[in-house]
């Protein structure tokens, strides 16, 4: 009890020295603020950190055991992990998921790795007593750093909010804890990154050593429309991605299955494709490279490095951040322009003109046009009620098109498909929008050829188009 009661009063008389001073100079302050961060240390600090000539306190927790480790030096770019509280304990910033669990600020969307930076005080990401703590450590060696709030945050404090974030901010003039634990120095990040890129391609996707479209950058296109149109810098496409780093976690997706399962959550109205003209180049440099070599309908998959990406700089401005040099992975699924023949992408009736071949059970859709009589012919289509036939249909893409050269002939099989769609009885159904499942035959008559669909077995009409 005697302890605890002297240990309470050394607190409140550090805190009463504190606030006397706030008045005085900053030099004065930063003394006071010293001597209560040695009073402090003299109470519950560890008895084997050394205070340091700047006055923060040092405490090696683990050395290195690797006698070729390297060393921080100034302008290093190392990769480190960091976890940083108050006095009391309490956690303001932590890159350790194990950390962020305990004090209940686990997010799926932060990635929790080292942190790779530049040890240099022109950075942004440090304040000096980092920097000094950082300075001459080896890889695999960890440390406790005691810092003085000259030497921390100041007068302004900090709040983190870029998902390391703690459940506390730092107040103005507050010491800090930082527990650092540095993973590695790297003497070149750009070729580091770019040989995690060249082992990615190698042992994931089994691809020679050499980059397939771009220097440094691996590309497979692993599902091809056959029938797909291909891209250039002036189309529009819209686009469903997967965006990952190396280690399969992901940043980013507007695929709802995908972010359910790896956020727990999608926005309420649904997300949707990315629209991208790779002409406009208002995304990172892999969009071009990538989609430029692609058809509309094909799926492909990309891994590169930082120059394709978020570069030296990196990206804290969506919800998870991305390191400088950070290699990614993304996965891509172009919209097809004009269907595939699948329930979800329809071909169209232009699609189908264009590829004149047969096919089987593909669907199509298109606007009922009007109708004809066999034999096929210009002379015996009909574009206007009243309508002479119940036994076929035709489709164009355009509801007004009139040139039978452009239509699709759709034999209505006997049964509820022809009692729901033929004009004669159903004079409403002109000009409206049809989606039909069948095999499309091609009629050959001299130089002119007819797409007819038969053995239609489905059909989805939708009355408000």
């Amino acid at each position: 009890m005697k302890t605890s009661t002297w240990k309470l009063l050394s607190v409140v008389v550090i805190a009463l020295s504190v606030a006397a001073c706030a008045e005085r100079p900053e030099e004065d302050f930063n003394l006071f603020t010293q001597m209560s961060l040695d009073a402090w240390m003299e109470q519950y600090g560890d008895p084997a950190a050394q205070k340091q000539s700047n006055g923060m306190y040092v405490l090696r927790l683990e050395e290195t055991t690797d006698p070729n480790a390297l060393t921080a030096e100034n302008d290093s770019w190392i990769m480190v992990n960091y976890t940083g509280t108050l006095l009391d304990g309490s956690v303001f910033v932590s890159r350790s998921e194990e950390v962020a669990r305990q004090q209940g600020t686990f997010s799926k969307r932060t990635h929790y790795v080292p942190k790779l930076l530049q040890l240099t005080m022109s950075s942004y990401q440090l304040v000096q007593g980092q920097y000094d703590g950082l300075l001459g450590m080896k890889e695999g060696e960890k440390r406790r750093l005691y810092l003085p709030p000259n030497l921390a945050y100041g007068a302004s404090g900090t709040s983190i909010s870029n998902g390391y974030q703690g459940q506390v901010s730092v107040l103005a003039n507050r010491p800090v804890i930082m527990d650092f634990d540095l993973v590695k120095v790297l003497k070149d990040p750009s070729a580091y990154e770019i040989q995690m890129v060249k082992d990615y391609a190698e042992q994931r996707w089994f691809m020679p050593p050499n980059d397939t479209v771009k220097p440094n950058f691996y590309m497979q296109i692993y599902k091809s429309d056959k029938y797909g149109d291909p891209i250039s810098q002036d189309s529009t496409v819209q686009i469903y991605y997967i965006a990952k780093f190396l280690d399969d976690f992901i940043l980013d997706t507007n695929i709802d299955s995908v972010s359910l399962r790896a956020f727990g959550s999608v926005d309420e109205d649904g997300l949707s494709a990315l629209t991208y003209t790779p002409a406009d180049n208002d995304l990172i440099g892999a969009f071009y490279v990538a989609v430029t070599r692609m058809k509309y309908g094909d799926w492909a998959r990309m891994v590169f490095p930082s120059d394709y990406g978020y570069g030296e700089d990196g990206n804290s401005n969506g919800d998870t951040e991305v390191d400088p040099y950070t290699p990614l992975v993304y996965d891509f699924y172009i919209e097809p322009n004009k269907g595939n023949g699948t329930e979800q992408y329809p071909f169209t009736t232009s699609k189908i003109l264009e590829i004149k071949e047969p096919l089987d059970t593909i669907w199509m859709e298109g606007y009922i046009t009007g109708a004809v009589n066999y034999p096929y012919t210009e002379d015996n289509a009909q574009f206007e009620s009243p309508f002479r036939t119940k036994e076929t249909i035709m489709l164009s893409s355009y509801p007004n098109n009139t040139n039978f050269s452009q239509m699709i002939i759709v034999e209505l099989p006997e049964g509820p498909i022809r009692n729901y769609l033929n004009l004669v009885n159903n004079p409403v159904r002109h000009k409206r929008r049809v989606f039909l499942k069948g095999d499309i035959d091609i009629q050959v008559q001299g130089s002119d050829s007819t797409f007819i669909m038969n053995k239609v077995t489905d059909y989805i009409y939708n009355a408000g188009y």
